[in-house]
């Protein structure tokens, strides 16, 4: 059988790439149309007048209000804010999740061209479930990115070799970073906070014990 050229073997690797950019154009150019009065509109209502939500398991809204204030209630503001936290965790996951796997599982670990189509895809997952919620910092949204990061943040600190210096920046940024958002996700959503910093922490330790 001939084989392809060149330039229609490469299309698997950039179709995910491809598909990204699309739908980053699709929700850029529609980001100040439509309005949802229904789920949209709760969240901008919760943000702006706290003190009417039933719902105190969660304080999502106050963390959602004060950025939607320093947005000055703009509506488009807050959708872009909110694409680019989901699109943010994504990376810093993506980025600790890469590095963990070359520190520990090199075969597992993309390396050169085939990064690009994992980060094609993990860019067009974030666009999609963007796409499936209402484009405020809901209370999904604040989970998503609590979850994404702080687990991001974790691995890229596990992957430091151990210093005898106890402060080293190197670990201790990171896992700065992981306890903040663990403990912002308290306050988002009790429940994942639990495990995601018993399963952090032990799993810090046993990486710190076998390296």
């Amino acid at each position: 059988m001939r084989r392809l050229p060149s330039s229609l073997q490469a299309l698997p690797d950039l179709a995910p790439g491809f598909i990204a950019a699309g739908l980053a154009a699709l929700f850029l150019g529609g980001v100040g149309s439509g309005f949802d009065f229904t789920d949209e509109g709760f969240y901008y209502l919760s943000f702006a007048h706290p003190e009417n939500v039933a719902d105190n398991q969660t304080s999502f809204f106050l963390f959602g209000g004060r950025l939607f204030a320093l947005l000055g209630r703009n509506l488009v503001a807050m959708r872009l804010a909110t694409l680019a936290a989901m699109l943010g965790g994504t990376l810093l996951f993506l980025w600790g999740a890469s590095r963990f796997a070359a520190a520990f599982a090199p075969g597992l670990a993309p390396a050169g061209p085939r990064r690009r189509p994992v980060l094609g895809a993990a860019l067009a997952a974030s666009f999609l479930g963007f796409a499936i919620s209402p484009p405020a910092l809901s209370y999904n949204f604040q989970n998503a990115f609590c979850l994404l990061a702080a687990s991001g943040s974790l691995l890229e600190a596990c992957t430091r070799p151990r210093s005898a210096r106890r402060l080293d920046p190197a670990v201790l940024v990171p896992l700065a970073g992981f306890g903040l958002l663990a403990g912002l996700e308290f306050f988002v959503k009790f429940s994942s906070s639990v495990p995601l910093a018993a399963g952090g922490f032990a799993l810090f330790l046993l990486i710190g014990r076998a390296s």
